[in-house]
């Protein structure tokens, strides 16, 4: 099996069940580490999903990750912007030509009782980086 073929979500998969074959595992962890620092997902992405669109966003980390290390396997935020962010990221949103911007983004969890009273303050004081976003979803309106 080549690993480098396989998309990062197919990896996740593997590396999350594949406790039986300690090897695999390890070679599936190293190409996920080699993965990260994606710029799949910006902070104008996100924005327009929860701002704009007003959706909640379920976050999937990818495995190995700081934000999936801190937070888990994944999360469902809104996101918090103090006002001058939130002006910022409207203008990179909807300038011509686009830009996009990576880093850490700062949210609040909507499912009560996901994180330990640690990870919703961390979630709220410092955030995750984009970079460590395997996939996105979202929700239904806010």
């Amino acid at each position: 099996m080549n690993l480098k073929e396989l998309d990062s979500k197919k990896l996740a998969v593997i590396w999350e069940h594949c406790t039986a074959n300690p090897e695999l595992k390890e070679k599936v962890e190293q190409e996920l580490i080699l993965r990260k620092g994606n710029r799949k997902f910006s902070r104008e992405y996100l924005y327009s999903i929860n701002r704009v669109g007003n959706k909640a966003l379920t976050i999937h980390f990818i495995p190995t990750t700081p934000g999936y290390l801190k937070f888990g396997k994944n999360i469902t935020v809104d996101l918090i912007l103090e006002e001058p962010e939130a002006e910022q990221l409207h203008k990179t949103y909807s300038s011509q030509p686009p830009v996009r911007t990576y880093g850490l983004v700062k949210g609040k969890s909507l499912i009560y009782g996901s994180l330990s009273s640690e990870q919703e303050k961390e979630l709220k004081q410092i955030g995750f980086d984009c970079a460590d976003i395997g996939m996105v979803e979202y929700e239904s309106e806010l």
